[in-house]
């Protein structure tokens, strides 16, 4: 089975605060969303990255995967998507103070041992309805929640 995780984040610099959301689906269905909202940043490449943890976070502990099986993120955000590829192929330490960022990538690294983990850039959301144009609205929102 191929899983799609679509991921988004959004930035509040003068609430700091950042919301994130995902939107996890299969060819044939829906699975899960959620999002989630972290007081004290407001970084958006470090929300994109928390969505990316917190998705992976879920199917860790709820799909029991099986031989074949993939696991593609769909990110809008360019910079989320090299850094999760340069800390997930090796075990290079995560220089960063937000520990949600670095459980993240310690999630993706437990994911990738699993399951083959691929990154695929989208466009961004442009007045189309998609799954990234979901989780861009899902992620604002949580901004505000």
């Amino acid at each position: 089975m191929e899983y799609y995780i679509y991921t988004d984040g959004a930035a509040s610099s003068e609430r700091n605060v950042i919301g994130c959301a995902y939107f996890i689906m299969t060819s044939e269905t829906f699975i899960h969303t959620n999002t989630v909202r972290v007081e004290n940043c407001n970084n958006p490449t470090q929300a994109e990255t928390i969505a990316i943890g917190v998705a992976t976070m879920y199917m860790l502990k709820n799909v029991e995967f099986k031989d074949g099986d993939t696991v593609g993120f769909y990110s809008d955000c360019l910079s989320t998507i090299e850094f999760c590829k340069k800390y997930i192929d090796n075990d290079l330490e995560v220089w960063t103070k937000n520990t949600l960022v670095s459980s993240s990538i310690q999630q993706l690294r437990d994911l990738r041992n699993i399951v083959p983990v691929s990154f695929i850039k989208v466009k961004g959301h442009k007045g189309k309805l998609t799954p990234n144009t979901y989780v861009d609205r899902l992620a604002t929102f949580a901004l505000y929640r």
